[in-house]
């Protein structure tokens, strides 16, 4: 077989002008597709068909089934199958992977599909839940750096609306909630904080003859010039002072209540 490089053609017996001449390295397979046949070409069609399914074939029978089962089920969470998808709708994603022919039926690929969208569901559920306590807890770090209790929920979100764990957890009614519930633990802490300071002004009203009919404004000029006032607010000074006449209102009620039950008692033996 003579191939001519400069002119681009073949030929089975030796040209003229290579009669004498050396030739140069014998070349196998080489010819002009020009001379190749229709039933080479068809040959030749067939001979790459049959390579490509022995190499198919050669994947699916060099798997052991768990195995094969794993590897196309690594396929579809490569290639993003969702959890609600249908076998029509999710197909485009994967047919092409070189993987899709791990499993020799269709039939088994559909299995093993429905079976991973299935437990891909409860998978997306669990991850999603996980997701969404990170996000909770970021927003309670947060909160955990308020210790002013008199901030409202308005002004914490314009104060914070640009801190990513504000804007991570989306749910409005969530953040307020969690606002809340962090709020009612700073008043809590203040409370016990400011305990000793609420006794020892109690103590300053008994002082002062405080009364259940005592109001504020004849009280406050009485407070003047007393050492502890200068450490409490004014919302503490007139809040406790109002929660302790309304316990003086309580108690007196309650003594009232005690006198009239004694007397019903006393007036039923009188007439026994």
């Amino acid at each position: 077989f003579y191939y001519n490089p400069t002119t681009n053609t073949s030929s089975w017996t030796m040209p003229q002008e290579c009669e004498g001449a050396e030739l140069g390295p014998v070349c196998t397979g080489a010819f002009n597709a020009a001379d190749e046949t229709p039933q080479q070409k068809v040959t030749e069609r067939a001979a790459e068909k049959n390579g490509e399914e022995k190499e198919e074939t050669d994947m699916q029978t060099d798997q052991q089934p768990e195995d094969a089962v794993a590897i196309f089920r690594q396929l579809l969470i490569d290639k993003g199958v969702t959890a609600f998808g249908t076998w029509k709708s999710e197909l485009p994603k994967f047919v092409f992977d070189s993987r899709y022919k791990v499993l020799s039926s269709t039939a088994e690929k559909r299995r093993v599909f429905d079976a991973f969208v299935k437990n891909r569901a409860a998978d997306e559920r669990k991850e999603k839940k996980q997701k969404k306590q990170v996000l909770v807890e970021q927003f309670k770090e947060l909160l955990m750096e308020l210790e002013d209790d008199s901030l409202d929920f308005d002004e914490f979100s314009a104060k914070y609306e640009e801190d990513e764990r504000f804007t991570s957890l989306a749910e409005v009614k969530e953040r307020e909630k969690l606002f809340n519930a962090r709020m009612k633990e700073v008043k809590e802490v203040i409370t016990q904080e400011r305990l000793p300071m609420k006794e020892q002004y109690r103590e300053l009203l008994k002082k002062h003859g405080m009364t259940k009919d005592m109001t504020f404004p004849k009280m406050s000029p009485l407070l003047e010039g007393e050492e502890i006032m200068e450490q409490l607010e004014q919302d503490e000074i007139e809040g406790w002072f109002k929660e302790y006449r309304d316990e003086l209102w309580a108690q007196c009620d309650v003594e009232r209540k005690a006198r009239q039950e004694k007397a019903i008692a006393d007036r039923q033996r009188e007439y026994e």
